[in-house]
C-alpha cells in the first residue's frame, strides 16, 4: 500500500498543482486539494489530495488531524516527502504536524525555516493575520531546538527587520503584535521599540482611533521598554486622556450614546489609580460617569414583543387557572403553592451550555447589567463559556430571571387574581399555614400574614418589604434547629446573625432545602447576574416600579410555597 501512495504521489506532483500559490493561506489551499480530487478517478490519488486538504483545513489544530485507516501510511509517506515539497506553507504544515503526531524532530528546522518563508512571502500590514500567525508559530517551534540553536535569532531578527522597515504604513495591529513577541523574548533596542510605539500611537490618534492609540501606549510602560517610573507615569496619564477623548468623540458621533462613554471614563478611573496623587481626578470622573450613566437611561429602550404559545401549552395552563375556579378557599390557597414546579438547577446550566455551543460568538464579546441609575451592577466577560464555571453560574442565574418572568405573567398571576376574584383573603384565613410552622418562629407570624396578604392583594410593595426580613430569619432559624451555628463572634467577644448571603452557601441548607431552591432563592435574592432583590430592597436601591415587577410576585409565590411545604410535610 505504501509503494502505491509514494508512486501516486510522484505522479501527482504537487509542486506543479501549488506553483504559484505561496501567498495563499491554508484554507484556500484546502479548497484547491479538494477541487483537483473531483477531477481524479484514481484512488491513491484522492486519498492523498484528501489528506493535502485534511491537513490545510486543520492548520491551527493539528492534534485532530487524522486519516482514518491509512493514518500511519499518509505520515510515512509525508515523513519521506516533505523536504520535497517546495509551497512553504504545506511544507510548515505538514512538519508541525510530523512533530506533534509522531515526535520526529527531524523535521523541526525545516518547519521553522518553511514558517518563516511564508511569514516574508506572505508579508502585509494590511492583510497581517497570516503572515503573524506564521511568525510566531515559528518562533515557538525554534524554542524546542535547545538553547544554542540559531533559528530563534533568526524568526525574531526577521520580525525586528520587517519592523522598522514597515511600522510607518502599518495602519492596524501588525506593529503592536511583532513589539509584544520582541518584549517578551528582550530582542531589539528598547528605545527603539518606544519610538516606534509613540509614533503609531500619535498617529492612531490624530485618526482618533484611540483604542488603537492605547494599545501602542501600553507597550510603552512594559518593563523591556521602558524602566523608569516618571515615564511610564506620563504614558499612564497620557492613556487616561484617550479614555477621556474616546468618550468625547463617542459623544460627537452620537449624542445619545452615553452608555459607552460611561464605559470610557470607567476605563480612565481604572488607569488613574495606578497613578498616585491623583484622588482629585478620579473623583471628578467618577462624578462624570454618573452622569453620563444617568443621561443613558433616557436613551434606553424597552423591548417588548408577543410571544404566541403553542395550542397545547395554551391549553395545559388555562387547565391550571381553571382549576382554581369554584374551589373552597382553604383547597385553593394550599394548591396554590404548588400549581407549578420551580425550575430546576440542573435544567438551566444545561440550556446555558447548550446555547453556548450552539451559539459561541455570543460569548466572545462581554456583556454588562445596569440598574435604573444606569450604573454597572455586574460584568460577563466574554470567553469560552466551557472554560469558565463562574460565567456559565452568572449567565445560569440570569437565566433564572426568564422563568421568574415567563411563570408570573402565565400562572401565578392570573391564578392570583382568580383567587381574589372569589374569596376575600385575610389574616385570619392564612394562620392555619402560619401556625406551628416548622420555618417560621411563633414571634415572626403576624409578619407572615401581613406580608401574605399584601400579595394576595396586589400590594407587592408592602409583601416585598416584609416577607423579604422574615424569609432570611426562617433560614437561619431552620439552620440553628439542625444544629448550625448562624452567628459570628468578632474578637472582642460581639456575636452578629449572618446574614442571607452567607446562610444560602450552607451546607446543611441543601439537605433541608434542595440545591434547586437554593439556586432559585440565589437568584432571586443575592445574585447580581440575578434579581438581587434582597441586598438593594435593604440598601434603598429598588425602585417603586421594580418592586412592583415579576421577581417581587414570584418572591412572594415562592415564599408561600415554602411555608406550605413546610407546614404539610414537615
Amino acid at each position: 500500500m505504501e509503494l502505491k501512495l509514494e508512486n501516486a504521489f510522484n505522479e501527482l506532483n504537487i509542486n506543479n498543482l501549488t506553483n504559484g500559490l505561496d501567498n495563499l493561506p491554508a484554507y484556500k489551499l484546502a479548497g484547491i486539494f479538494r477541487d483537483i480530487a473531483t477531477q481524479i478517478d484514481d484512488g491513491e490519488k484522492k486519498l492523498i489530495l484528501g489528506s493535502f486538504e485534511h491537513i490545510c483545513i486543520y492548520s491551527n489544530n493539528i492534534e485532530n488531524i487524522n486519516f482514518g485507516d491509512k493514518h500511519s501510511e499518509i505520515c510515512n509517506l509525508l515523513a519521506k516527502k516533505v523536504s520535497y515539497i517546495d509551497n512553504s506553507l504545506l511544507k510548515a504544515i505538514i512538519g508541525e504536524m510530523l512533530f506533534k503526531l509522531n515526535k520526529d524532530y527531524r523535521v523541526l528546522e525545516l518547519t521553522v525555516d518553511s514558517y518563516i518563508d511564508s511569514f516574508e512571502k506572505t508579508f502585509s500590514t494590511e492583510q497581517w493575520v497570516p503572515c503573524f500567525e506564521y511568525i510566531e508559530k515559528a518562533l515557538n517551534i525554534s524554542k524546542l531546538l535547545g538553547k544554542k540553536n540559531s533559528k530563534k535569532n533568526i524568526c525574531l531578527e526577521k520580525m525586528y527587520t520587517k519592523l522598522k522597515s514597515s511600522y510607518s504604513n502599518d495602519r492596524l495591529y501588525l506593529s503592536s503584535k511583532i513589539i509584544t513577541l520582541l518584549i517578551v523574548e528582550k530582542y531589539g533596542d528598547s528605545s527603539e521599540l518606544y519610538n516606534i510605539c509613540i509614533d503609531r500611537a500619535d498617529e492612531a490618534e490624530k485618526e482618533k482611533e484611540f483604542r488603537k492609540s492605547r494599545t501602542y501606549l501600553e507597550l510603552c510602560i512594559k518593563d523591556y521598554i521602558a524602566k523608569d517610573n516618571e515615564k511610564k507615569n506620563n504614558i499612564r496619564k497620557r492613556i487616561a486622556r484617550t479614555y477621556e477623548e474616546d468618550a468625547k468623540y463617542t459623544l460627537e458621533k452620537d449624542e445619545t450614546n452615553y452608555l459607552v462613554a460611561a464605559h470610557h471614563i470607567e476605563g480612565a478611573i481604572e488607569v488613574n489609580r495606578k497613578i498616585s496623587n491623583n484622588k482629585s481626578k478620579i473623583d471628578e470622573l467618577h462624578k462624570l460617569m454618573m452622569f453620563y450613566q444617568q443621561e443613558s437611561i433616557k436613551y434606553m429602550k424597552e423591548i417588548s414583543c408577543n410571544i404566541e404559545l403553542p395550542k397545547e401549552m395554551s391549553e395545559i395552563i388555562n387547565n391550571k387557572i381553571d382549576f382554581f375556579k369554584g374551589k373552597d378557599k382553604e383547597d385553593v390557597l394550599k394548591s396554590f403553592a404548588f400549581f407549578e414546579e420551580i425550575p430546576e438547577k440542573e435544567t438551566i446550566k444545561r440550556q446555558v451550555e447548550e446555547e453556548s455551543n450552539l451559539y459561541p460568538l455570543q460569548n466572545l464579546f462581554p456583556s454588562v447589567n445596569v440598574n435604573e441609575k444606569g450604573k454597572k451592577i455586574s460584568k460577563d466577560e466574554g470567553s469560552n463559556l466551557g472554560d469558565n464555571s463562574a460565567d456559565i453560574e452568572n449567565k445560569m442565574y440570569s437565566r433564572a430571571k426568564l422563568y421568574f418572568d415567563m411563570q408570573t405573567i402565565t400562572l401565578s398571576e392570573p391564578i392570583r387574581k382568580v383567587i381574589i376574584e372569589e374569596h376575600s383573603i385575610s389574616e385570619d384565613d392564612l394562620y392555619e399555614i402560619l401556625n406551628d410552622n416548622y420555618i417560621i418562629p411563633e414571634d415572626r407570624i403576624k409578619f407572615y400574614a401581613k406580608g401574605f396578604v399584601a400579595g394576595f392583594n396586589g400590594d407587592f410593595i408592602v409583601s416585598s418589604h416584609l416577607l423579604i426580613p422574615q424569609l432570611e430569619n426562617s433560614i437561619r432559624y431552620i439552620l440553628e434547629k439542625n444544629g448550625v451555628v448562624v452567628t459570628t463572634i468578632s474578637n472582642n467577644g460581639i456575636q452578629e446573625e449572618k446574614n442571607v448571603n452567607t446562610l444560602l452557601k450552607e451546607e446543611k441548607l441543601v439537605d433541608l432545602f434542595g440545591e434547586d431552591l437554593i439556586f432559585i432563592l440565589r437568584a432571586l435574592l443575592i445574585e447580581k447576574s440575578g434579581d438581587n432583590f434582597r441586598n438593594d430592597i435593604s440598601h434603598g436601591l429598588m425602585s417603586y416600579e421594580r418592586c412592583e415587577g415579576n421577581c417581587a410576585k414570584y418572591l412572594w409565590w415562592i415564599a408561600w410555597r415554602i411555608c406550605v411545604l413546610y407546614k404539610l410535610y414537615m
